[in-house]
C-alpha cells in the first residue's frame, strides 16, 4: 500500500479485518517505526490502547538518527 496522509484517512480504513497492519514513523527525525495489527474488532466506536510488548520512550528523547 502506498503512503496516506494522515488528516485524510482513518486507522479504522486501514485495519479493517484480524490480521491487517500498518507501519508508521513516530517522532520524525529519531526514526522510532511502529507497526500496528488487529488482532480483534468489537465495533466499539473509539479506539483505545489496552496492551502493549514494550513501554515507549518519552516524546523527543532522541533516538537513531535517520
Amino acid at each position: 500500500m502506498e503512503a496516506e496522509l494522515e488528516t485524510e484517512i482513518t486507522i479504522g480504513e486501514l485495519l479493517v479485518k484480524k490480521g491487517d497492519t500498518l507501519t508508521y514513523l513516530y517522532d520524525f527525525g529519531d526514526g522510532w517505526e511502529v507497526t500496528l495489527k488487529l488482532e480483534k474488532s468489537t465495533k466499539v466506536p473509539l479506539a483505545r490502547c489496552v496492551a502493549g510488548n514494550r513501554a515507549w520512550p518519552p516524546d523527543d528523547s532522541g533516538g537513531p538518527g535517520v
